[in-house]
């Protein structure tokens, strides 16, 4: 599993523990605790668990804490495993939680550049800024598209209303654009929720 992905892993488990009712020791709980501290890294598989794709890597995690499997970066002092560790440490998605939630920090770049490209096209089509303008949006507020929209408006420095474009309509693609964009921008703060949570 790539670096990132396991720390995000460790994170998310250790937010998950804190947050009580799992029964696991302190002394587990501690020792996870310092390896996201000091950034120590355990040797995890990305594949390799039968049933719930979670289990191998945080079985591996948690073996790494116990002394019982190696580290790739760092390392902490090993723990013993109590009554009941083993089982509440691998009750868990983490590693699904830490890959949606990289994945959604990737999209969260995507989508900002995306508004980048459409703004420098807008510019280099002299474009018909109606597309971007309040009321067009206020009339069909959807979250998304009224967002892109005024990151649109942000991006091109419409702050009065802008002079009219070169053509009535402008390709589809730039006129359309809020509309396309936003139902991926509410996609992506949906996930964004459900990640919170």
């Amino acid at each position: 599993m790539p670096p990132g992905h396991v720390r995000a892993m460790l994170l998310i488990r250790l937010n998950q523990l804190l947050s009580g009712r799992s029964g696991i020791s302190p002394e587990l709980i501690g020792a996870l605790a310092e390896a996201v501290r000091t950034g120590a890294l355990p040797l995890v598989h990305r594949l390799g668990a039968i049933g719930t794709g979670d289990l191998a890597p945080l079985a591996e995690a948690a073996l790494a804490l116990t002394g019982e499997r190696p580290w790739v970066t760092g390392h902490v002092p090993p723990v013993p495993v109590r009554a009941g560790d083993a089982l509440a440490f691998m009750s868990s998605n983490a590693a699904t939680l830490a890959e949606a939630t990289l994945a959604a920090m990737r999209l969260d770049t995507l989508t900002r550049a995306s508004h980048a490209v459409a703004a420098l096209t807008y510019v280099a089509l002299d474009g018909n800024p109606e597309a971007y303008a309040t009321p067009v949006h206020e009339a069909r507020p959807h979250a998304g598209q009224v967002a892109c929209a005024a990151e649109m408006r942000r991006l091109l420095g419409m702050h009065q209303t802008p002079k009219p474009g070169r053509r009535i309509q402008d390709p589809f693609g730039l006129r359309a654009f809020p509309q396309v964009q936003g139902p991926a921008l509410d996609a992506i703060h949906y996930l964004r929720d459900v990640l919170a949570v």
